[in-house]
């Protein structure tokens, strides 16, 4: 294929990255952060009426409910001593009322709407109230079942609390990020002035696309969350100034953004996560110092006048409609897949069948995508070249839900193995894109195509696959199942943390991020060369990247260097031991995609194979059976970082000699798994 096919190749992949759709959220996750940030000021420097509570915080953290801030509990670590002068926010909890929003199994399902403070599509088809066009379920079923959430969480905190419930899932932070959303309003319709709660909204993807009394234009509902929905980014007033600085400029810092760059309805959510970090520390130290208590603690008295402020209804419940209850969460018994595959491609000729299995992985930490790790065992059949196969391979898919059964997204990688018809072959590719759903509890049907990219042969080719297999049925869980009390403890204690108060919001310095390393290039198939064989180069190896600030966040640039060890095929029989170093730059365009920018790679090795062969090839020096590869050169290639995995397409390397291209080399395809 010519070098402009095989960059066109490289778009197109690029651009299917560019264009999968991301899930929405309430009160973005930036507005989340300001919120929570501005809520922590509170409670340690006072504001307004509220006097400084730094205890507040620190015993929520010696508990475990709340991470703790870097330097909590390292009082005598060098960068903690300087960090009032010099790197303050060192001392400061990190924002995570956010990470919610990541957990995309309960986002896209009934049970996992009320932690959004959202309804259900179920709730919008009720009869309407008199003289309304609002369902009486948006009102009323749906307020009551997420008060009861509201209840739940709080019961879980402090009758159980620690690590072990923030690790659940079902803690504190979920807590608050459910009190943050009801104030949104795309989520929540209160009345003037941020007052009784009218009705729930319900989020756009999991509401019927049919649905409804509003009719199909359903993305200007006033009952609905719209799939990209202004109102979750009216948390600041953006055309304010305060100080002389934009308040827009600043919510990507907030711990910098000043109180008056709060909208009313983040004003009062700030006010209500204040309150809840005041109740919730007040009940859990009471009831760690009597371990027994005569009422839940969603029966105190300090509760209930917490939720009579910040969650009153503005329409009663009567009968069964006060009965309502957050349900169950629904749980996978494992996350293992296994089916059947059937695959055709015109262009390469070829069909096959194979056994497939499929292992999902999944968590907040890995976002915004949803892991899928398969294998496969089959055959395949080249009826052009009249030859058959054995096909052992692996791969990975990159998956974004679209709805409680369904998910769909590419993969970026897959390793196969041919071995059959007197030879064996490997190859790299990828899928532009894949989908899978489930039709019925049990069953799973996926389908892949039309596009599949061969890096190892630099080409393109129409390819079209079918699979169908069985799921795990899924089991129901109450929120005490889920938590484990007494096998963690919090991660550190600090009986006199106060820190100063704020000068500084911004955090500085950089952590590396350390990655394992697979990857290869393929050359196009150089004269006399062998049947059957694959030329390239082959390696592992391992990088460090500066890409992380102390919180974990990923700057928009960042730095590091690889070291691989592989082998590398040239030409005929001839092969090398490759030895090579590189140093990368990084620039992030969008939040995964990047622009990759290796200035300097460094490639050596001896000959390993071909004896006496005296190899042609660009950059293979001496005379056999001596002869040794160098190779001094840059890259240009794109990024995809989604979390765990890390993703690298790069074009072929300009050598720095007269004829950079000269090696025949084509895309290089590399993949890193996060290990720090």
């Amino acid at each position: 294929m010519p070098r402009p096919h095989r960059l066109a190749a490289l778009g197109v992949l690029v651009s299917g990255l560019v264009l999968l759709p991301l899930p929405a959220s309430a009160f973005d996750s930036v507005g989340h952060d300001v919120i929570e940030a501005l809520a922590y000021r509170t409670l340690l420097e006072g504001h307004g009426s509220q006097p400084a509570r730094p205890e507040v915080l620190r015993d929520l953290i010696n508990d475990g409910a709340l991470m703790p801030p870097v330097c909590f509990g390292r009082p005598g670590a060098k960068e903690c001593r300087e960090a009032p002068v010099a790197n303050p926010l060192l001392e400061w909890p990190m924002p995570r009322t956010a990470w919610p929003d990541l957990n995309y199994r309960r986002q896209f399902s009934d049970e996992g709407q009320c932690f959004h403070f959202m309804a259900t599509a179920a709730d919008e088809e009720s009869a309407p109230f008199p003289g309304t066009r609002i369902p009486r379920d948006l009102a009323i079923r749906a307020v009551v079942r997420c008060r009861d959430l509201l209840d739940q969480l709080l019961d879980a905190v402090v009758e159980i609390g620690g690590r072990e419930t923030r690790e659940s899932g079902l803690g504190l932070y979920e807590l608050m990020h459910s009190v943050q959303d009801s104030f949104s309003h795309a989520h929540t319709e209160r009345q003037l002035g941020i007052g009784k709660i009218e009705f729930l909204r319900v989020w756009e993807p999991v509401g019927k696309l049919a649905g409804g009394r509003i009719g199909a234009a359903y993305s200007a509902s006033p009952t609905r969350h719209d799939a990209n929905e202004p109102r979750d980014r009216a948390y600041v007033r953006n055309f304010a100034e305060v100080g002389g600085r934009p308040c827009h400029d600043l919510v990507h810092f907030p711990y910098t953004v000043p109180y008056e760059c709060l909208s009313e309805e983040a004003e009062a959510a700030r006010q209500a996560v204040v309150d809840l970090l005041v109740a919730v520390h007040d009940l859990r130290m009471a009831r760690q110092a009597h371990e027994a208590a005569p009422t839940a603690p969603s029966d105190s008295a300090a509760w209930k006048a917490f939720k009579a402020r910040w969650f009153e209804p503005a329409h009663a419940c009567s009968g069964v409609e006060c009965d309502e209850r957050q349900p169950a969460l629904r749980m996978p018994s494992s996350n293992f897949r296994l089916g059947v595959e059937g695959s055709f491609s015109p262009t390469a000729e070829a069909y096959g069948a194979s056994l497939r299995g499929m292992l999902l992985q999944y968590s907040p930490e890995l976002n915004p995508f949803v892991y899928a790790l398969g294998a496969q065992l089959g055959y395949r059949r080249d009826y052009g070249a009249s030859a058959s196969f054995a096909v052992v391979g692996l791969d990975l898919d990159l998956l974004l839900p679209f709805g409680s059964n369904a998910a769909g997204g590419f993969t970026p990688v897959q390793l196969r193995t041919f071995i059959g018809s007197g030879t064996g072959s490997a190859g790299i590719g990828s899928q532009l894109l894949v989908f899978y759903w489930q039709p019925a509890p049990g069953f799973w049907l996926g389908v892949h195509g039309p596009l599949e990219f061969n890096w190892s042969r630099a080409q393109v080719d129409w390819a079209f696959g079918l699979s169908l297999g069985l799921s795990p049925s899924t089991h129901e869980v109450s929120p005490g199942q889920l938590i484990r009390p007494g096998e963690q403890h919090a991660e550190r204690h600090d009986e006199e943390w106060a820190p100063e108060p704020l000068w500084y919001g911004r955090l500085k310095g950089r952590v590396p991020s350390i990655y394992v390393l697979l990857s290869g290039s393929a050359y196009t198939q150089p004269a006399g060369s062998e049947p059957g064989t694959l030329y390239g180069l082959g390696a592992i190896g391992a990088s460090v990247f500066w890409d992380r600030d102390r919180w974990g966040g990923r700057y928009p640039s960042g730095w590091g260097a690889s070291f691989t060890v592989g082998d590398r095929h040239t030409a005929g029989p001839a092969r090398y031991l490759s030895l090579a170093a590189s140093f990368e730059w990084r620039w992030y365009l969008l939040k995964v995609v990047g622009l990759s920018l290796v200035p300097v790679r460094v490639e050596y090795g001896p000959r390993i194979a071909a004896g006496d062969y005296d190899d042609p090839s660009a950059d293979v020096h001496g005379t056999p059976p001596h002869q040794y590869y160098f190779q001094a050169g840059s890259r240009l290639g794109l990024a995809l970082n989604a979390g765990l995995v890390d993703l690298l397409v790069q074009a072929p390397t300009l050598a720095w000699h007269a004829d950079p291209f000269q090696a025949g080399e084509n895309l290089t395809f590399q993949i890193g798994v996060k290990l720090k």
